[in-house]
């Protein structure tokens, strides 16, 4: 951390940095916010970074094709 950064020092000084962000009730909107994992169909193991079929690195490639 840089010196002018705030030293967090308790729980509720933690709550109230993140409840700082909070959107008013009245700006809220319906939506889904979720984490996406890659698997594989097979045996629904987690995708390695690299790998000759199906990867994290293929994966990525293929937004840029």
């Amino acid at each position: 951390m840089s010196e002018s950064s705030p030293h967090i020092e308790s729980k509720a000084e933690l709550c109230a940095y993140f409840e700082a962000g909070n959107k008013p009730a009245s700006e809220w909107r319906i939506g889904t916010e979720h984490e996406k994992f890659g698997f594989r169909l097979a045996d629904h193991a987690p995708l390695p970074y690299e790998d000759a079929q199906a990867s994290v690195r293929n994966m990525l490639e293929g937004l840029v094709r």
